[in-house]
């Protein structure tokens, strides 16, 4: 990344409400998936597709601490398990050669990309009522 890229990336994070930045950690977590899935049919376990997979799993980790289960309730257990689900299928594909980590990889850039896809939505429908602002943290189904 050019230093440009990279400043602008500092500024959107440091300027962006707390909906914008789970959607900036989805998108991130779904990048570094899809680059360490694209190095795996040669270079399983190697240390760039590992850094990938690690990077994403501390994404996971930090969605997961955000959630405020009193206010999110049901929708926020749901997410926690999510979380963790994705988080165990990533620790196998790193720690173990069974043949099926680049499936496990697949399978949480799915879940995730899904989770992705409605945050966004919600986030932009929530916008428009331009009722209380919506974050992870106060997240209410």
């Amino acid at each position: 990344m050019d230093y440009n890229a990279s400043e602008y990336l500092t500024q959107e994070v440091q300027s962006a409400d707390p909906a914008r930045l789970v959607e900036l950690l989805f998108q991130r977590a779904l990048r570094d998936l899809r680059g360490a899935h694209e190095l795996w049919p040669e270079l399983a376990q190697s240390p760039a597709a590992i850094h990938l997979v690690v990077h994403a799993q501390c994404i996971l980790m930090e969605l997961q601490r955000s959630l405020n289960f009193e206010a999110g309730g049901q929708v926020a257990a749901h997410l926690s398990r999510l979380y963790q689900f994705m988080q165990g299928q990533l620790v196998e594909a790193t720690a173990r050669q069974r043949g099926r980590e680049r499936q496990q990889v697949q399978d949480v850039i799915e879940i995730l990309a899904g989770l992705s896809d409605a945050w966004s939505e919600m986030s932009q429908q929530q916008q428009h009522s331009e009722k209380v602002p919506v974050s992870h943290a106060n997240l209410v189904a």
